[in-house]
């Protein structure tokens, strides 16, 4: 842009350059236009002038100029008046001035013969000549249109300089703007520049840390999945923990043995009443009057049930000295765990059929008609 407003500058000063010569140049011509006509003017009055004095001359008596034996000049009436005293030799003096003057005479119209060829030839010349000078003029007039078209272009270009000018100077100060512009940004691309390479160097560290955390995340997933398998099994347990048995066992303020919940009734009811207390227990699944099976569950029970005598799930109602658990009729064997007290089962005065845990954990058989402490025993799961 720059480049282009010098190029338009210099053909400007060139244009204004140009018009200020032809405006010089114009003012010349002018001036010798004038002298042109003054110098042709007194060349014709010089010439006209000649002309008529040669022709006065041309036309005049040139016998009317004599000259006398003492050289002295007399007109042609003196020369007459003298003539009648003159001396022979003086009349021959008088015949050679008469032959001088015809020379003369002959001489001057040689002369104006030349002068009026040279009068003619002047006037052709001075014909040409003002025909060239008028061509001139109309050379001028045209050389005048040109210059003040010129001039008008020039005063055109004045303006459009001027108002070029006007642009230079706000582009100037545009520049001027944009320098200061330029320079805030070079500062801002230091500081950008300091800022790229401390986010280079912490993007360097976090790629570092992006590795380390990759490693740490790896290790939680290895621990992740063996948490979730703890809690998968955790769940599980949960699940057995919080299954209808377990709720129920909760709900019923029951004790809990491995599998088994425990349920001490309210009151004291005799061994059917307790039988069938037991059943009703719970709806969805089976519950009986508690039935001991090992040495774990006898001490569970006489701990968590001291000082009562509860009623034990075994009868030998059907035959005597033959024990059976009433939930499924099985009969005991050799091997099933007992736990009687000393000189026990006696059927002491006859129809002991129904067996119960003694304080202090031990067994006894006695009449199932006896009002005792019933607890009741079903499975969790």
């Amino acid at each position: 842009m720059a480049v282009h407003y010098v190029g338009v500058l210099v053909a400007l000063f060139a244009a204004s350059t140009t018009a200020h010569k032809l405006n010089q140049l114009s003012k010349k011509v002018n001036l010798l236009e004038a002298k042109v006509d003054y110098e042709m003017l007194n060349l014709k009055h010089d010439i006209e002038t000649v002309v008529v004095n040669v022709s006065d001359m041309m036309s005049g008596d040139f016998c009317g100029i004599c000259v006398n034996n003492t050289n002295t000049v007399l007109t042609k009436s003196d020369a007459d008046n003298n003539q009648g005293g003159l001396t022979r030799q003086e009349k021959g003096d008088t015949s050679k001035m008469q032959g001088f003057k015809l020379q003369i005479r002959q001489a001057f119209a040689k002369e104006k013969l030349f002068l009026d060829e040279f009068k003619t030839d002047i006037t052709e010349k001075t014909t040409r000549i003002e025909t060239k000078f008028d061509d001139f003029k109309q050379l001028l007039r045209e050389s005048d249109s040109k210059q003040e078209h010129m001039l008008g272009r020039t005063a055109q270009l004045s303006e459009g300089v001027d108002a070029l000018n006007a642009s230079l100077n706000e582009s100037n100060e545009n520049t001027a703007h944009l320098e200061t512009e330029m320079a805030k940004m070079k500062k801002e691309n230091v500081e950008v520049g300091g800022m790229l390479k401390e986010v280079e160097n912490t993007l360097t560290r976090m790629n570092q840390n992006y590795e380390s955390m990759k490693s740490d995340v790896n290790n939680l997933k290895r621990a992740f999945n063996e948490t979730l398998v703890d809690m998968a099994e955790s769940i599980d347990m949960i699940k057995k923990m919080f299954s209808k048995g377990r709720t129920a066992c909760i709900d019923l303020n029951g004790k809990i043995l491995n599998t088994n919940c425990y349920v001490k009734l309210d009151g004291v009811y005799n061994f059917a009443k307790a039988v069938q207390k037991c059943s009703d227990l719970i709806s969805w699944d089976h519950s009986k009057v508690v039935e001991i099976e090992s040495r774990e569950e006898n001490d569970f029970i006489a701990k968590n049930f001291d000082n009562e005598e509860i009623w034990l799930g075994g009868s030998d109602k059907n035959s005597e000295g033959t024990w059976y658990w009433i939930s499924d009729r099985r009969v005991w064997t050799r091997d099933d765990f007992k736990a009687w007290n000393i000189r026990e089962p006696n059927n002491d005065n006859g129809g002991e059929d129904c067996m119960h845990l003694q304080s202090g954990g031990k067994w006894n058989d006695g009449h199932c008609h006896i009002q005792m402490t019933v607890v009741c025993e079903f499975k969790l799961d």
